[in-house]
């Protein structure tokens, strides 16, 4: 394959990259202004310039958005000194080793459903295996049920006047852990996010379209967390500066549940799976 005249010159400018990727020129621009892949260069014009260096470390990035690494968490391991793509996909690796573990001894479970040594062609009476514990099957499957398109997470994105105040009273509040926290070339903090069990919350800067709750009350967004302990979470965010809206109580639809204004309004409602016999 010819080798073009970019890589011979290993400069690329935005355009052009996008093009040999089949990325866009927007994506580009967005992984520079978070900080995940940034240009080392510019022209007189102020156009972006690409060096090799650039796009190993893009390529790198893709590498691990195709195995499934949450964006953000990429930016985080690739700002850390000591990262390297090697460990990356060494620690890939175990994961998916996990997983094809898992899957392994899923398909056990089901073969010992099975009234032969291997799996029958038809689906096997459960009670035919007094040993088989059909609610442990169930648990297994789910876990690896192909679902085209699912949505695999969601992610919370709330505006926040200073989000690195934002940060640090949230995870004082609620007990989140402090994720990643990003900051342009001034030293402002432009990006943050907290980190609630499986879920992240993004907090930015408000936007022309994207802004704080007003002071009429209402909200530009509302996000609900599962917790262990309703009662004994409400007390610690009351405790430290959160406003009780209302709860903790059981709720009609399955759950105990609490909602509680942060400090510069937002609401949240906290809740946790009622046990059976109450609800």
């Amino acid at each position: 394959m010819p080798v073009s005249a970019n890589v011979a010159a290993s400069m690329w400018r935005v355009g052009s990259l996008a093009a040999e990727t089949g990325l866009t020129v927007r994506t580009l621009h967005h992984y520079d202004a978070i900080g995940l892949v940034r240009p080392s260069a510019r022209t007189p014009g102020g156009h972006r310039v690409y060096t090799r260096p650039d796009v190993e470390r893009l390529y790198a990035a893709l590498v691990l958005r195709s195995l499934g690494v949450p964006l953000a968490h990429i930016v985080a391991r690739m700002q850390d000194p000591s990262w390297d793509l090697q460990s990356a996909a060494a620690r890939q690796r175990a994961e998916l080793d996990a997983q094809i573990e898992a899957m392994s001894r899923l398909r056990q479970r089901l073969e010992s459903l099975s009234p032969n040594a291997s799996l029958a062609p038809r689906w096997p009476d459960v009670r035919s295996s007094a040993a088989a514990d059909p609610t442990a099957v169930i648990r297994e499957m789910q876990r690896f049920v192909a679902r085209p398109f699912a949505v695999r997470q969601v992610l919370a994105l709330l505006p926040y006047e200073d989000v690195e105040a934002a940060q640090i009273r949230l995870v004082d509040m609620f007990g989140f852990e402090a994720g990643t926290l990003t900051r342009d070339a001034d030293g402002t903090a432009v990006h943050a996010e907290v980190l609630a069990g499986q879920g992240i919350v993004h907090l930015h800067p408000p936007t022309s379209y994207l802004a704080p709750p007003g002071r009429d009350g209402r909200a530009s967004a509302a996000v609900v967390a599962g917790v262990t302990d309703v009662d004994a979470h409400a007390t610690r965010a009351v405790g430290r500066g959160g406003h009780l809206l209302y709860g903790p109580a059981d709720m009609p639809y399955g759950v105990r549940e609490y909602g509680v204004r942060d400090h510069e309004g937002h609401p949240w409602s906290f809740q946790a799976p009622l046990p059976e016999g109450r609800t």
